[in-house]
């Protein structure tokens, strides 16, 4: 394991430049990274700031709520929402169950096919009509704020 990467017991957590996520048994935590954790560096020396960092994640959880009331698409349920000293965080459930990625390699090549299908069937019967029915003539976040992509 790496300094971004930790495992103690049942919890797994990491981080990347301005995200830490945090893995236990029955939930998922992402939150930003407080201002002496982020990992950006300027040519000088000086840590940049994380561009619209707030702004991203309180985006993400108007997207999933929206997702989760508007479709029928399966989002994991957000438990919390905390605010602590301007930093957001995210607490999710954990959804129970293997990973497409555990349980694609333990298959033979017809079974990995089979997944493969049931997976692009998914997408293409389920996930795409449901995101190409929904409709804004808002431009930007689903608050209104308008902030250009993560570079």
């Amino acid at each position: 394991m790496t300094d971004y990467m930790q495992r103690d017991g049942d919890t797994l957590k990491y981080n990347t430049a301005e995200r830490y996520y945090t893995f236990t048994l029955d939930v998922f935590i992402k939150r930003q990274a407080k201002a002496h954790e982020v990992r950006y560096w300027q040519i000088d020396g000086k840590v940049a700031e994380a561009a619209f960092s707030r702004q991203r994640i309180e985006n993400e959880r108007d997207a999933d709520a929206f997702i989760s009331k508007n479709t029928v698409i399966p989002v994991p349920q957000l438990i919390e929402w905390t605010d602590e000293d301007g930093v957001g965080c995210l607490t999710y459930e954990l959804l129970k169950g293997q990973t497409f990625g555990e349980l694609y390699w333990d298959l033979d090549p017809e079974g990995q096919q089979r997944m493969e299908n049931n997976l692009t069937a998914f997408i293409r019967e389920v996930l795409l009509p449901e995101l190409g029915r929904i409709r804004s003539k808002a431009m930007g976040q689903l608050s209104g704020v308008v902030f250009p992509p993560h570079a």
